[in-house]
């Protein structure tokens, strides 16, 4: 386990956040035998690959804990897999293939690992991660979408729709090609995804009166 001094931009793919002076890289299982130590925090966050999360500029005052425990086992009696959960997804995929199991194609344009998925249960094109799950890994957990799609309702076109394609807050803006990613400027701050994530909810609430969920995790004070 390493403790380390940080810049959470560096560490997602939105390139936002601040200083963090306590980020523990986890690189093999027994370090888990020493996760009551993270007890001296208040907060604390537990990171995968870094999409879908916006950490605040301000310095984050707990622990960032991240899973670099990598690795994939595949048991041919069974056709079961243990995955550590730092495993890349499209790794896993490619790894599905090479030993010509079908249904991993879609894990191939998710940017996560193996723990994000679990704990967010990730998907794209009708699969989900969980519904291929039988028991969790027996290690920790452009950015994707920013909002979920409803039973009834497809965010994209709810935000299309809503003639807010190409609108801009500060660097931050929804792409004019997918309206359900958002585009950031190279030295646009977190605040700026923020106030354009929340503009979006409520002029969609607004107009359809249908309250958007966020995939993306905001971390740290955005009340500045």
């Amino acid at each position: 386990m390493i403790n380390q001094k940080v810049l959470l931009k560096n560490e997602t793919t939105y390139r936002f956040g601040g200083m963090c002076k306590n980020f523990f890289l986890l690189d093999d299982k027994k370090d888990l035998d020493n996760f009551d130590e993270y007890d001296i925090f208040d907060e604390y966050f537990i990171l995968g690959k870094g999409s879908n999360v916006a950490f605040s500029e301000n310095e984050f005052d707990g622990a960032v804990i991240q899973s670099k425990i990598n690795y994939i086992n595949f048991d041919n009696k069974t056709n079961k897999l243990e995955l550590g959960s730092g495993t890349y997804l499209p790794d896993l995929s490619r790894f599905l293939k090479s030993k010509n199991l079908s249904d991993g194609e879609f894990l191939l344009g998710i940017p996560g690992t193996v723990g994000g998925a679990l704990s967010m249960n990730a998907g794209c094109y009708g699969y989900e991660f969980l519904d291929y799950v039988e028991a969790l890994p027996s290690a920790l957990y452009n950015a994707g979408s920013v909002f979920k799609n409803g039973e009834d309702y497809y965010a994209a076109e709810l935000i299309e729709n809503a003639g807010l394609k190409g609108y801009k807050i500060d660097g931050v803006r929804v792409s004019e090609k997918h309206s359900n990613f958002f585009i950031a400027d190279k030295d646009a701050k977190s605040s700026a995804l923020y106030k354009l994530v929340n503009f979006v909810k409520d002029s969609i609430f607004d107009k359809y009166d249908v309250m958007l969920q966020e995939e993306i995790i905001f971390v740290g004070d955005f009340s500045w």
